[in-house]
């Protein structure tokens, strides 16, 4: 039956419920009112069945493969025909669909080079010939009695089951997700009739353009229906947050879903969205951004944290002995006024802000607070109870060494529960601690703040960052509208005082941030340096030969602590190139062999070939792995277990992590990364290249961010146009987020 399972056999007796599939022959009758259709289909068989449906009609060609539910009725005029309930077109599963499915592990022994042999031979009938058992034993003949006896039991252990694999696998859909679609959706071929769209709603991993791919594939596409509108205005949605806002406004949002969907018809569009809205799949925030339910719901508790958190009661200590004690600290710890305002604030106010960029005293503000807070719960008796938390891994350990004070991430302070997929920590089960300072909180985006804080019960809260750094990379700007919302004070530090090394960065970024161009110097008079060189493929040479030879040798700095930041992906000067450059200069082992397979190589994102030695950084985070996004390791090995699957030993710092295939292609090369991606590190060194390939991306703010993440050595390789762009460009997509207007509308 053309690649179909077989037929379920027809009841002999009228009126029973049944289910039978094949392929449309004819069409015979259609009422000129659209609501009956006469039809005739070949069953498995090779025999005819005449169908009568009624209502519910689909577009329906000859060849279609159909699925039909419904039952055997005698029509007085025209006899014995089969009456439909439900039709339903069957996507034609082919040789090549089946032969991924008996490439995968159910079918030990087989292998994709077996899979396609077999697929080969048997051609459109081979899902037709597996079902029934190989009757003529063509796939014995094939590849062995053994074999062939040991694939045909593991088929028809499964064989709805396999028969849907390999209709996904057909739509292009790979195992993991179509192992999620078939357990959740079953009747996934309905579905796919009626609603494709329902699949990124409710499966992980399916997002709107591939339902949208899925529906075409299907031949089940239609541009102007409400449930693609419907679902393309939640795609926008989520397209503004991956520009990092929480919400859009209404033409923002009909424009956005326009363009995604290359759909012009804005009243239609507009239509589906008051509906939406109506409805509640869509609400709305006090300054009128549209926003998704999730969002809008996370956003509001986070508003009423914040306003909880800063007027809590404190259990507050002397307030002579807490004067005499900032008095103290503010001699022993050398603090300016605005220092010491900021540490006085910090003790005594329920919640606090300190920002400014760096060399401008916040390690020091920080340290001081530590120390006051520790001195006077002492003196009453008391254990002083402190969190220090930050956004990353990197963040936290450099929190630790500054402050002396050990520090964690904020994931790892609320503690994630992998059975429950939330964390532990929460407003029902609040941190315990009477002091929480959290670093970097620029990089806190809404989701990951509102986590926090509704954690945080008697506790004093003071937040830490540098407003002018990029925002988080996830939707929000959380610490900005804290800081604009005016509901605590906010100390902001903006003079540099660092001398020394690293100076003249600190000095350099303070003059970006003012829209000035820096002074830079001569390596090893300066600690900031440019090198001019005009295009891309010598800028790109260039950099790699210093990173490899001259710049270990001239700074001193362990190879590790050498990165490369780039403003963008693409370009000869792009984390991409660069990243298979410096993989050749740094990294001279050859690719791993999985078994000394030469066909089976470590396959990373971006096509990269994995090499024992090779620094590697997380591109999404898993809990049950304990691995982050962002965090930066070392592949150390490989393991294969008995039944040959591979996994790689790499080394995050302090923890080393077993992954296996399933998480390889969230792992990238680390030896270049976007700025983006260096957020709350820092490094010895440096190198950042500045090329108008990345012309659009040259900000402000970016640029800063680069910068600031070298503490001993920045040097910036490029052309003087494209410095003066990035210096003199701020950033025009300012963010669109609700938090604001709600901190106002409920405090």
């Amino acid at each position: 039956m053309n690649g179909l399972a077989p037929a379920l056999p027809l009841p002999l007796a009228a009126g029973h419920e049944a289910s039978i599939e094949g392929k449309v022959t004819s069409i015979r009758f259609e009422s000129p009112d659209g609501n009956m259709r006469v039809f005739e289909i070949q069953l498995d068989d090779k025999s005819l069945e005449t169908v009568r449906q009624y209502d519910n009609l689909q577009p329906l060609n000859k060849n279609d493969q159909v699925k039909i539910f419904g039952k055997v009725i005698h029509h007085k005029r025209f006899g014995r025909q089969f009456q439909a309930k439900d039709v339903l077109k069957r996507m034609p599963t082919s040789a090549a669909g089946v032969a991924k499915v008996l490439a995968g592990k159910d079918f030990k022994g087989i292998g994709p080079k077996l899979a396609q042999k077999i697929a080969d031979h048997l051609g459109p009938d081979m899902i037709s010939i597996l079902n029934r058992g190989d009757p003529g034993e063509m796939v014995a003949t094939l590849i062995g009695e053994k074999k062939a006896k040991a694939l045909l039991l593991a088929w028809a252990e499964k064989m709805p089951e396999h028969t849907a694999h390999a209709t996904l696998a057909e739509l292009g859909v790979g195992p993991e997700i179509r192992k999620k679609i078939i357990e959740k959706i079953p009747n996934f071929e309905s579905v796919l009739q009626t609603d494709p769209y329902r699949l990124s709603k409710e499966i992980e991993g399916v997002g709107f353009l591939t339902a949208d791919s899925l529906a075409q594939r299907a031949g089940t596409f239609r541009p102007d229906s409400p449930k693609r509108l419907a679902s393309g205005i939640q795609y926008a949605l989520e397209l503004g947050q991956q520009e990092g806002h929480t919400g859009l406004s209404h033409a923002q949002l009909l424009d956005k879903t326009c363009e995604a969907l290359t759909f012009g018809n804005r009243k239609a569009i507009a239509a589906i969205l008051d509906e939406e809205l109506s409805n509640g799949s869509l609400l709305k925030s006090p300054n009128n951004l549209i926003q998704r339910p999730s969002v809008a719901h996370t956003e509001a508790k986070l508003a009423q944290n914040i306003i909880r958190l800063s007027r809590a009661k404190l259990n507050t200590f002397s307030p002579v002995r807490t004067m005499q004690f900032l008095a103290k600290a503010k001699e022993a710890h050398g603090l300016n006024d605005l220092q010491f305002e900021a540490v006085t604030h910090g003790i005594t106010d329920p919640m606090s802000v300190t920002t400014g960029g760096p060399g401008t005293g916040k390690t020091r503000t920080i340290t001081a607070i530590i120390d006051v807070f520790k001195k006077l719960s002492r003196e009453e008796g008391r254990m002083p109870r402190i969190l220090l938390v930050a956004p990353t891994g990197k963040a936290a350990d450099r929190m630790s060494e500054s402050t002396g004070h050990e520090a964690s991430t904020i994931h790892m302070a609320l503690s994630f529960d992998p059975v429950e997929r939330g964390f532990l920590h929460n407003e029902n089960n609040p941190l315990p601690y009477d002091l929480i300072i959290a670093d970097e909180f620029s990089m806190v985006d809404t989701r990951i703040g509102n986590a926090l804080l509704r954690a945080i019960g008697e506790s004093q809260l003071i937040l830490v960052g540098d407003v002018d750094q990029l925002p988080s990379v996830d939707a929000g700007r959380v610490l900005n509208d804290i800081i604009e919302s005016e509901i605590c004070h906010v100390t902001r530090f903006s003079k540099v005082y660092r001398t020394g090394e690293g100076s003249d960065i600190a000095i350099g970024a303070a003059r970006i941030r003012e829209g000035k161009t820096p002074e830079f110097g001569s390596p090893g008079k300066s600690d900031l340096v440019f090198i001019e060189i005009k295009d891309p493929e010598p800028t790109a040479a260039r950099i790699t030969q210093m990173i490899a030879e001259t710049l270990p040798k001239f700074s001193g700095a362990p190879q590790h602590q050498i990165q490369l930041l780039s403003p963008g992906k693409n370009s000869l000067v792009g984390v991409h190139a660069l990243n298979a450059r410096l993989q050749d200069a740094l990294n001279p082992n050859p690719p791993i062999k999985i078994g000394g397979n030469d066909n089976d190589r470590v396959i990373i994102k971006n096509g990269h070939q994995l090499r024992i030695g090779d620094r590697v950084i997380c591109m999404k985070t898993n809990y049950e792995l304990n691995v982050f996004n962002g965090d930066v390791g070392t592949v150390v090995d490989y393991e294969i277990d008995n039944e040959n699957n591979a996994s790689l030993l790499i080394q995050f710092g302090k923890k080393d992590i077993v992954l296996d295939r399933s998480y390889w292609n969230n792992l990238d090369l680390a030896y270049a990364m976007t700025i983006h991606k260096s957020q709350g590190s820092e490094y010895d060194v440096v190198v950042i290249p500045m090329t108008t390939s990345h012309y659009m991306m040259l900000k402000r703010n970016l640029l800063y961010t680069a910068i600031t993440r070298a503490k001993k050595l920045c040097v910036i390789v490029g052309t003087k146009k494209a410095l003066a762009r990035a210096i003199s460009t701020l950033d025009g997509t300012s963010r669109q987020t609700g938090l604001l207007s709600r901190i106002r509308a409920f405090g």
